[in-house]
């Protein structure tokens, strides 16, 4: 009785070895969550590229198409908004038009020299932001950082999102804004990455109290690219608002999105 109680037992234990050999063999992307393949597909995927070809190339390649994508769009939207009119206007019909626009707008929502942004973002079942920018101006120039905080609980994982962008305000109208600007991305999950940013936000304010918001930025980190649009809507009174939108965050095969609602204050 013994041996075969002994038999019985060994076979038992080696039943549970395999069914635990297995368990573990097949568990590990388990723990490969969201904000996980997102840092991966914007770090660890470019390591696996960098030996094949032209990387520095690339980075100097990147900057300036955009720079000048920019540029031409600058001059096309004044030369519409601006050009035409001075061209096509009859003397003194500007007395008895629209105002002429001087290039500083009386809507204060379009340049503050102070503005501060908080939000929060349900970006997936798992996954949830808090995000916070804040923009200092003065006249046409200003600078602005952005922060965003990704938590996920299963698997808990945390990943951060800093942009820093210096900006060139170009009121186009009393209504309408838009910016250039340039400066540098951080990434921070397992580690910390860096790299090059460029951003061109729209603004459109057909009253001081209400307005919509663009606020694209393209970054590259080791060369993979990264496109952030915050699509929303601001109602404000006074010095504080009410903040709705949309914001996409997409790496090449991933992506981070969500509605989102916040608070901001301008002065």
């Amino acid at each position: 009785m013994k041996p075969h109680y002994l038999s019985r037992t060994l076979k038992n234990f080696g039943y549970l070895l395999c069914v635990l050999v297995i368990v573990l063999s097949v568990s590990p992307p388990v723990f490969a969550g969201k904000l996980n393949d997102f840092e991966e597909d914007v770090v660890k995927e470019q390591e696996e590229q960098k030996p094949p070809k032209h990387h520095e190339d690339d980075d100097d390649k990147e900057p300036g198409f955009f720079a000048s994508l920019f540029r031409g769009i600058a001059r096309g939207i004044v030369g519409a908004l601006f050009g035409s009119d001075d061209a096509d206007r009859e003397p003194g019909a500007s007395d008895h038009g629209k105002p002429e626009f001087n290039g500083q707008p009386d809507n204060a929502a379009l340049l503050p020299w102070f503005r501060l942004d908080a939000g929060y973002q349900p970006v997936a079942s798992e996954v949830r932001a808090f995000d916070a920018r804040a923009e200092l101006g003065l006249y046409r120039l200003g600078l602005q950082g952005r922060f965003t905080y990704y938590h996920e609980t299963d698997p808990a994982d945390d990943l951060r999102l800093i942009q820093l962008h210096g900006l060139w305000h170009l009121p186009v109208s009393q209504q309408v804004q838009i910016g250039l600007g340039a400066g540098a991305v951080m990434l921070g999950g397992e580690e910390w990455n860096s790299g090059f940013s460029l951003t061109s936000p729209i603004l459109i304010y057909p009253k001081e109290f209400l307005g919509v918001e663009f606020r694209p930025s393209w970054s590259w980190i080791h060369g993979n690219p990264i496109s952030d649009y915050d699509l929303g809507v601001v109602l404000s009174h006074s010095h504080v608002g009410l903040r709705l939108g949309y914001r996409w965050v997409k790496s090449a095969h991933e992506s981070l999105d969500g509605p989102y609602f916040g608070v901001s204050v301008r002065f």
